[in-house]
């Protein structure tokens, strides 16, 4: 197996977009409708994380959560911040030693996204 791509199911495109892309730093691949007027399929990436969205009543719309590990969520949640001055989230340090934000969508899917910590010396 190569790689696992979550889909996740949105409402409303404009405000999947002005999430996954204004904020959070995704861009869009591709767009697909069967008519211009139907419900938008699209895949977003960043980073090498690639997501798919789709506003498909059957795909997912109880929402899903999606785990992400990245190599600096410092550099992110900043990055977050100057775009939305208004996220006070924090940065959490987990049991399982690494740093841990959760991003709930306007659409009830949640991204754990998870920088691992070096593991403390002497254990």
């Amino acid at each position: 197996m190569q790689r696992t791509v979550p889909i996740l199911h949105i409402e409303d495109y404009e405000e999947a977009k002005a999430y996954y892309v204004d904020w959070l730093g995704f861009r869009i691949d591709w767009e697909f409708r069967f008519e211009p007027s139907f419900p938008v399929y699209m895949q977003v990436s960043r980073d090498g994380l690639v997501l798919h969205l789709s506003q498909h009543k059957g795909d997912n719309p109880a929402g899903v959560m999606c785990h992400v590990d990245v190599d600096d969520l410092d550099a992110l949640v900043a990055e977050w911040r100057a775009r939305k001055p208004n996220f006070t989230q924090e940065v959490e340090i987990t049991p399982w030693n690494a740093k841990h934000i959760s991003l709930r969508d306007p659409f009830g899917n949640t991204l754990g996204i998870n920088q691992l910590l070096p593991e403390p010396r002497g254990t």
